[in-house]
């Protein structure tokens, strides 16, 4: 019987393809933003194998090698945890003429194909690395059985500009890629988790294919689809797949200095999985040297008692002085990285 399968993915750009991605603050190509993924990568699969065991776990990536990150061997934490590492080149970017932001984000594409020419899994889930497993994945897993896949709702306005583009926008682009008319406004469908069973994934694989060959052969800001969200968020909805079906399973805790929508209720939550993008620089590195103490808590704690410790490292749902200290200096490395980025810009066209 082929087991469910867990996994995470991480895209090493080179400086030609090296793009922004806001909440790092720093080219895609650099040394120093690759750390702060592989940290998060490392932090995924530790708290994975600890609380699902039973669980295939998979790692897509275009690197070449695995590095050394703080001292720690990724690549012999990932072979004791048993998790498999796919050398999967990116074939799906938009490229800079489209986009100037998260540029490598299609990389989903590539491991939903790879996933269908190769089976393997009975259900699998794909999440974003600056994800935390803090229960059990038993009742996610269950609910991609009975919907064949899951879509996470983010709700917001229907004009609202996410990555430039709106869920409004989305009505026009299905139609300019697919012909499709909708008579509603889409749901907007999180990124952080793709999750389907074998014949789901096949499904979703065969009409994204399509999209993509349309939006690629598309020019610059013909159609407004800008990342994996704009694209898969059509696709659910032209399938029919009902929204908001992995909300019990996962949340997208915003811990930044000034949106912060954590509360006690989400720590105490069922949910099996807490997605935490402000924490890449700071909660995360944190949980990162945990990962690298064999003796440390996260690995000797009973498997119900991880939740809480993990959410303490986060600062969640109150930071102490010192987390409120790593935030306030990340946010000011990010600025002044930001405004020195816009000074050589500068003097390079003058």
């Amino acid at each position: 019987m082929a087991q469910d399968l867990i996994s995470t993915l991480l895209v090493l750009d080179r400086p030609e393809d090296a793009s922004a991605f806001p909440q790092v603050g720093l080219d895609s190509s650099q040394r120093a933003f690759q750390d702060v993924y592989w940290r998060c990568v490392a932090c995924f699969f530790a708290t994975s194998a600890r609380q699902n065991p039973g669980c295939r776990h998979a790692f897509f990536t275009n690197a070449e090698a695995l590095p050394v990150v703080d001292g720690l061997d990724i690549k012999e934490l990932l072979r004791r945890l048993g998790v498999e590492v796919v050398a999967l080149p990116i074939t799906h970017r938009l490229g800079r003429d489209k986009v100037t932001s998260w540029n490598n984000v299609f990389y989903i594409l590539d491991v939903i194909a790879h996933l269908d020419r190769e089976g393997g899994f009975a259900r699998a889930v794909v999440m974003d690395s600056d994800c935390v497993w803090v229960r059990p994945a038993d009742g996610l897993m269950a609910d991609v059985g009975r919907h064949r896949a899951l879509s996470m709702s983010i709700p917001y306005a229907y004009d609202e500009k996410l990555n430039n583009a709106s869920r409004r926008d989305m009505v026009r682009a299905a139609q300019q890629l697919a012909g499709h008319q909708f008579d509603f406004i889409p749901n907007f469908s999180g990124g952080e988790i793709f999750a389907a069973t074998r014949a789901g994934l096949s499904e979703i694989q065969a009409l994204v294919s399509t999209l993509w060959t349309r939006l690629l052969a598309s020019t610059p800001g013909e159609v407004h689809v800008y990342t994996e969200e704009h694209l898969l968020s059509i696709a659910y909805e032209m399938l029919n797949l009902p929204t908001g079906t992995a909300d019990p399973h996962v949340r997208r805790l915003w811990t930044a200095l000034r949106l912060n929508n954590v509360t006690v209720e989400d720590i105490d939550s069922g949910r099996c999985a807490w997605h935490l993008p402000m924490e890449k620089k700071t909660g995360f590195a944190d949980l990162f040297k945990a990962v690298k103490d064999r003796d440390s808590w996260l690995w000797t704690a009973p498997p119900d008692e991880i939740r809480l410790r993990v959410a303490r490292v986060m600062g969640m749902p109150k930071r102490t002085p010192r987390q409120w200290a790593l935030q306030v200096e990340a946010r000011l490395r990010f600025y002044a990285g930001k405004r020195l980025s816009n000074l050589k810009g500068a003097l390079s066209t003058s």
